[in-house]
């Protein structure tokens, strides 16, 4: 997430870090103030003559009017305007879906490097509303449990088996920057390896309910306790194309560890209502993410969703990044780094779907979660460092998380602020939808 100390890769391709430090330096900025729109010119020298002012208004990320503002700013002015009609008109209907007016500030005429068209600065105006969920899929999904772990082993729609493996934790990332230097303690608790056999982090049933309620809707309550098994490490990372693990030996007895308490509510109509609450155990340590990963029975799949995007965004890279509707393919969801490592993130996501796949995840009402999707999984990441001798995708897999990371710096600089970290100890919640 910055290889090289560069916003651009050797090819000239721009990482996502250059979108993000585009925003930030933009020369324009716009904000909602009460019924209002506040725009504002940062140039010291230049009014803003050489751009038309324009504006979208998106119901759940999907533009549905667009208009322009006639202003031009004089340098450092601010001016307020009137929300445009339809935008006032569709902030009042809060039933209506999620509205956002996003402006932009738009090059009229080739200038030197500077084409015509050209967006030279943009902000995305949150109106309000609540996200309207996605249409589920055709087909019935049916649900089967392990009475032995507690996990969710077999997901079918319409006989069509959708996982490749069982739904399990998600709580380590392929190390990226600067987080190089958190490689041995990630493993040294076991860890890196979450599937695999589970043959270094290992799930424990502490409980599991499994009833139909009154209503025909069927209830299940899982309490499993995540814990690593044997101490690992890769050497040499980065300096092979490929590496293997080294066994270390079995972790202390007081290694860290999550207990991950769910309820699965499951609608005869096959949808079901997910809630887990992650409580960490053991020694205190700091997590990289924290949530749900899905292993699916699909090499490729459209990606289409309402999130933060189209580029990969955390916590502390993502005012760049508008919530709208977009589509992608699981195969290049992610940025391609020069090195194996951690991408295919977007934060705040209403919804997520994988046609090709079958599934589709929906946060519940008013709610969001972050997601990554990508044809590895970490721990391929992890043992092959030059993304040129990654296999032919597979599968899909899917990360459904209640928080993420912050990258910092993702360099040689500081570390993620507090507030994009997951504190030692935090407890966190997460509830979607399967459907």
């Amino acid at each position: 997430q910055g290889i090289l100390d560069g916003l651009v890769t050797g090819d000239r391709r721009p990482e996502p870090v250059y979108e993000e430090a585009r925003h930030v330096f933009q020369p324009f900025a716009a904000r909602l103030s009460g019924d209002s729109v506040e725009l504002r010119s940062k140039r010291y020298f230049r009014d803003s003559a050489d751009c038309c002012c324009r504006w979208t208004l998106l119901k759940d990320g999907v533009a549905q009017v667009r208009g322009a503002f006639d202003i031009t700013l004089l340098p450092c002015e601010t001016r307020l305007l009137p929300l445009p009609e339809e935008a006032r008109r569709a902030r009042m209907d809060a039933a209506g879906g999620e509205w956002a007016l996003r402006v932009e500030f738009v090059q009229k005429a080739d200038e030197g490097l500077i084409p015509s068209g050209w967006i030279v600065a943009a902000d995305q105006l949150q109106l309000g509303g609540i996200a309207e969920p996605p249409q589920p899929f055709p087909g019935r999904l049916t649900y089967a449990f392990s009475p032995e772990t507690g996990e969710l082993v077999s997901l079918r729609r319409d006989g069509r088996e959708l996982l490749k493996a069982p739904l399990t934790l998600d709580c380590f990332r392929v190390p990226v920057g600067g987080e190089t230097k958190y490689r041995e303690e990630y493993m040294s608790y076991g860890r890196e390896r979450l599937r695999d056999g589970l043959r270094t982090m290992r799930p424990t049933k502490m409980r599991f309910e499994d009833r139909m309620l009154p209503d025909g809707r069927r209830e299940v309550l899982s309490v499993i306790a995540y814990r690593g098994v044997r101490k690992e490490d890769v050497p040499r990372l980065g300096h092979a194309n490929e590496v293997c693990l080294t066994d270390l030996g079995p972790v202390e007895a007081d290694a860290p560890g999550v207990e991950v308490t769910s309820t699965w509510t499951i609608e005869p109509s096959g949808r079901a209502h997910v809630s887990s609450v992650f409580r960490p155990t053991g020694r205190p340590v700091e997590y990289q993410r924290m949530g749900w990963r899905f292993v699916l029975d699909a090499p490729r799949t459209t990606v289409d969703y309402f999130a933060r995007g189209p580029y990969d965004n955390y916590s502390d890279r993502k005012t760049g990044a508008f919530p709208a509707r977009y589509c992608g393919d699981s195969t290049s969801f992610g940025f391609r780094f020069t090195t194996s490592q951690d991408n295919g993130v977007r934060e705040e996501a209403r919804f997520v779907m994988l046609p090709e796949a079958g599934l589709s995840v929906a946060a519940q009402r008013g709610h969001t979660f972050a997601f990554a999707v990508s044809p590895y999984s970490p721990t391929e990441l992890l043992l092959t460092p030059h993304p040129e001798c990654l296999p032919e995708p597979s599968k899909t897999e899917l990360g459904v998380y209640a928080r993420v990371r912050g990258l910092g710096s993702a360099n040689c600089g500081p570390e993620p602020l507090r507030r994009d970290c997951l504190a030692a100890g935090e407890t966190w919640e997460m509830s979607f939808d399967l459907n």
